[in-house]
């Protein structure tokens, strides 16, 4: 019982997360990801992926800032201090490849956020935040943060294979 509890959490996450997706504006989308990140980090801790853990708890920071920020200046900053943040997460919760690569990836999706250019974005989801979440979530066993990431590259590749690679490639931006 206390399994599916845990990873009910990692789930709730997940359709949290896909229903970010469905928001009509960007605020709301940013706070859906907060909340999905409150699942996540629960999830996590008590997969003891304390690292996975600490670093959703900062999305929702990340979330929310994005959010209710309006100043670029603001959030360029804050970006930078989240990526400190997370690395200082990484470091202080290191408990093997497992902790390198979340924050690896953490790092790489406050990078690829702040380009709001959506094809840096999808390529930085394809080819290196999404598999990188992936790998930790079946390390770590999390049912709802390997469905995630799962959907996350299928949903990149469908959205390319629909716009056309040459077409995706040469574009400036999506």
């Amino acid at each position: 019982m206390e399994q599916f509890l845990i990873q009910l959490l990692g789930i709730i996450g997940m359709v949290l997360n896909f229903a970010s997706y469905q928001c009509k504006n960007t605020k709301h989308l940013y706070l859906f990801q907060s909340v999905s990140g409150f699942f996540f980090a629960l999830n996590f801790y008590f997969l003891d992926a304390y690292t996975g853990s600490l670093l959703n708890a900062l999305n929702i920071v990340r979330g929310c800032l994005f959010a209710y920020c309006q100043s670029e200046k603001v959030k360029k900053y804050s970006s930078i201090g989240l990526m400190i943040a997370f690395i200082a997460a990484g470091i202080s919760t290191y408990s093997g490849f497992s902790s390198v690569i979340a924050t690896v990836a953490q790092v790489a999706g406050t990078i690829t956020m702040s380009t709001k250019n959506g094809k840096i974005i999808r390529l930085g989801q394809l080819f290196g935040i999404s598999p990188l979440w992936l790998i930790h979530n079946i390390l770590c066993f999390s049912i709802g943060g390997i469905l995630t990431e799962s959907f996350a590259i299928v949903s990149v590749l469908i959205f390319i294979t629909r716009f056309g690679w040459k077409n995706f490639i040469h574009a400036k931006t999506i």
